[in-house]
């Protein structure tokens, strides 16, 4: 999933931003389902703090710097119609 992340470029920011929504949605899915039986199985809590959550935090940047991406292009756009 990591290495799918790596490969999105800012030049289609609008492309990083849907990817992003489907990884953040599928990660969303898979730390219900690890909250929910982690007290069951030790080895899950460590999956959820120590993998999952830093490719949460990933994503996260990256719809934010994508979504600021598109945010100057339009602004650039809007400037350049004065």
């Amino acid at each position: 999933m990591v290495s799918d992340l790596r490969g999105l470029t800012m030049d289609a920011p609008d492309e990083v931003i849907m990817a992003c929504a489907a990884f953040m949605g599928r990660c969303t899915e898979l730390h219900i389902r690890i909250v929910r039986v982690e007290g069951g199985n030790r080895h899950l809590k460590y999956i959820r703090t120590q993998q999952l959550v830093p490719v949460m935090d990933l994503i996260e940047f990256m719809y934010r710097a994508a979504s600021r991406v598109v945010e100057i292009r339009r602004q650039d756009v809007e400037l350049a119609r004065q």
